[in-house]
């Protein structure tokens, strides 16, 4: 019979790499059920139909849920959030986000879509600076946590890499709403608009096993290790 006799030094390097390994593998876990919950609540509100924007909202209840809304866009305070090189086959460029006046005067940040890195500069795009009433169609958006590896924001560029509506608020100097609409595609018209769909990435199950099987593969060399040895 096998008796196994922990040596210092193997389990003082294998009891803190397993606690790691496996806290990884459970927060990976409690990641899918996250993202999960996610995809059907997006599936549900995309599922519903368009109704115009509430004057009062609940912006968690309704996140997803496709409105529409009459307003006035503040051209010169747009903004640009960098991205889209996955998107557009390589090719990088900026989410244009507007703030919007409405009817009755509430300010709400509009990501109309993107526009080629070329295209940044609005005299390069006058005919999307539309100067009229406008009808919105989008979906209710809210700020979400900044990614481990996004760049900060930098307003005193007009920089953005993420939507941080506190953040845009301070910079605007103007009093919006704790939400945003993200403006649906629309067939050639620039900015480019994006649909909302429950179709996004959810790799958490692969690397939860990862993980998991990390874990016990260090269990089983750490067990032959002491066999040998002993």
């Amino acid at each position: 019979m096998f008796n196994l006799r922990p040596k210092l030094i193997p389990t003082l390097i294998t009891v803190p790499a397993l606690i790691l390994l496996f806290s990884l593998s459970f927060w990976q876990f409690s990641r899918l059920v996250w993202k999960n919950n996610l995809i059907k609540e997006i599936d549900y509100q995309i599922q519903q139909p368009v109704i115009y924007l509430p004057d009062e909202i609940d912006a968690k209840t309704y996140s997803y849920r496709k409105v529409k809304v009459e307003g006035k866009f503040l051209h010169d305070h747009e903004m640009y959030l960098y991205g889209g090189s996955i998107e557009f086959k390589g090719k990088n460029g900026y989410y244009v986000i507007t703030p919007l006046q409405t009817r009755n005067n509430k300010i709400i940040l509009v990501n109309r879509g993107w526009v080629p890195e070329e295209l940044k500069d609005p005299t390069k795009r006058l005919e999307t600076l539309t100067p009229q009433l406008t009808e919105v169609r989008g979906s209710i958006m809210i700020d979400g946590e900044k990614g481990l590896y996004v760049h900060d924001n930098q307003p005193d560029k007009n920089l953005w890499f993420y939507i941080n509506l506190e953040e845009m608020q301070s910079y605007l100097k103007l009093p919006i709403e704790k939400f945003y609409i993200l403006a649906e595609y629309e067939k050639n018209t620039l900015p480019i608009g994006r649909n909302v769909t429950p179709n996004i990435r959810n790799s958490h199950l692969g690397y939860a096993l990862t993980w998991l099987f990390a874990a016990i593969s260090l269990i089983v060399i750490y067990i032959i290790y002491h066999r040998q040895n002993s």
